[in-house]
């Protein structure tokens, strides 16, 4: 994987603060990462429905772009008039 020098520093920083290793660290922090990908790649391409918003403390709200939804609705009706 690989890591900018700054987020590199500071999981150095963390790892030796709470005595564990450099990799436990970086497991600890990409784990959201981890877990935020693993469920926005759930979603069914043809239920717009099966997509969900993931907030993440302190970091933000993950969510399907509107218009990409829509691009995937209009595609659906495309397909169903067809």
């Amino acid at each position: 994987m690989i890591i900018q020098r700054k987020v590199q520093r500071i999981i150095r920083e963390l790892a030796l603060k709470y005595g564990t290793s450099e990799k436990e660290m970086t497991e600890i922090v990409f784990s959201c990462y981890t877990l935020l990908k693993k469920t926005m790649t759930e979603a069914d391409k043809n239920d717009t429905s099966s997509f969900k918003n993931v907030r993440i403390m302190y970091l933000g709200l993950f969510a399907a772009k509107k218009s990409r939804l829509k691009y995937l609705n209009n595609k659906k009706k495309k397909e169903d008039v067809v």
